[in-house]
């Protein structure tokens, strides 16, 4: 049997030769503060900013939009001040700190899973419909909707990019695509940005009203949801749509299964990884597992070949189905059909990629997704992605 010691050293020799491993997903480091703007600097003011300062980072982390109804959570924010760690002014703002732990055991008292920091980064593509034309939204092309849009996704705790439709993504990807949400496309043209997972969204303005109407679709590997909204603006629209969108991304702590149970209170559990070709995929698998917020440590527990079976333990009751569920929306693990053979316990078992797979659920290859410099701006060929829509 391999010496897992030397093949640490090994592993660690080889990463410092080829370079830092790349990263997996995003990490929100501001995801307990808050900046709110001000009027005064005057004790009542700084109450109610506290109090909701506090409603954001709760909601942020759980992301459930309705967290503040629970009665715990309205009690908590009665007394929002116990959980500030620092704050400070700055100009016309309030930027206030809250105490992490502090947050968290209130969720968990709640009945909440803790969102944690590392998120998977979003890519949206959105094609909005105003005066019977058609259009894609982009960075370079519609700086007031992505400052509108990157604030937002920002307070919600999302990792939103929006493509910049340049050159490259003009010439890749039509408003036609967008309008039709046709993955293949889009999931090809979403390399470019790094994105684990694909947000769709499909804007009307009702020409006989002043009604909008929003048609939203997430890509991810694990599934395919949709839903609609309606508003009496395009931000109604854009807000809405976002924010429904953490329902899907988040964890879903509710369900509950023997695998859960036998993981529960935080007790270690094995899973098998079967791919492995090489001391470095060896070092990356560990660095990624541990980067995972569900992970409170990982140990390797054997090696069979080119499998390896990983004690994980989990930071909450629901850590293994925690686990599953952000491992889902990646695309470095991916579920195997085969068991471990000789290694009683193992829960799950999944074949590492190296090269991180297509956004689309069933994409039969893995493609590794790098973001280039950024081009010059090339908004002046605007023009050419607008659509006319005959009547």
């Amino acid at each position: 049997m391999v010496n897992p010691k030397k093949l640490w050293l090994l592993a660690g020799l080889l990463v410092s030769l080829t370079g830092a491993p790349q990263a997996f997903g995003a990490v929100l480091a501001h995801l307990y503060d808050v900046t709110l703007p001000v009027q005064s600097q005057s004790e009542d003011e700084w109450q109610q900013l506290v109090q909701q300062g506090l409603g954001q980072v709760l909601e942020r982390a759980s992301g459930d939009t309705n967290v503040s109804a629970s009665p715990q959570v309205k009690k908590a924010l009665d007394s929002a001040h116990d959980y500030v760690e620092q704050y400070a002014y700055e100009g016309n703002n309030l930027t206030i700190k809250y105490s992490a732990d502090l947050v968290n055991q209130l969720l968990e008292k709640t009945g909440q899973a803790v969102w944690g920091q590392r998120r998977p980064n979003v890519v949206l593509w959105l094609a909005i419909e105003d005066n019977q034309q058609r259009r894609i939204v982009g960075a370079e092309t519609d700086p007031a909707l992505h400052t509108y849009l990157s604030q937002f996704a920002k307070q919600k705790g999302i990792p939103l990019i929006l493509p910049l439709m340049d050159l490259e993504d003009m010439s890749a990807v039509t408003v036609t695509d967008v309008w039709g949400q046709f993955p293949a496309v889009l999931s090809q043209a979403s390399e470019r940005y790094g994105a684990q997972i694909i947000l769709l969204g499909r804007v009307t303005h009702g020409s006989a009203s002043a009604a909008w109407e929003g048609n939203w679709q997430l890509l991810t590997r694990a599934d395919v949801p949709a839903w609609k909204v309606q508003g009496q603006s395009l931000e109604e629209i854009l807000s809405q749509g976002i924010s429904q969108s953490t329902q899907f991304l988040k964890v879903n702590p509710t369900q509950n299964n023997a695998k859960t149970l036998q993981a529960a209170r935080g007790k270690p559990f094995l899973i098998g990884i079967e791919g492995i070709q090489s001391s470095n995929d060896f070092a990356e698998i560990e660095k990624y597992l541990k980067s995972l917020d569900q992970v409170v440590d990982v140990n390797i527990h054997q090696l069979l070949g080119q499998v390896a079976v990983f004690e994980v333990t989990p930071r909450q009751a629901n850590g293994f189905h925690s686990l599953e569920q952000t491992i889902a929306m990646d695309s470095h693990l991916i579920p195997a059909l085969n068991s471990v053979q000789g290694v009683s316990g193992v829960e799950s078992v999944y074949r590492w990629v190296s090269k991180p797979a297509s956004l689309l659920p069933s994409a039969p290859q893995a493609q590794e997704m790098n973001l280039p410099p950024d081009p010059a701006p090339t908004s002046a060929l605007w023009g050419e992605e607008a659509e006319v829509i005959e009547d």
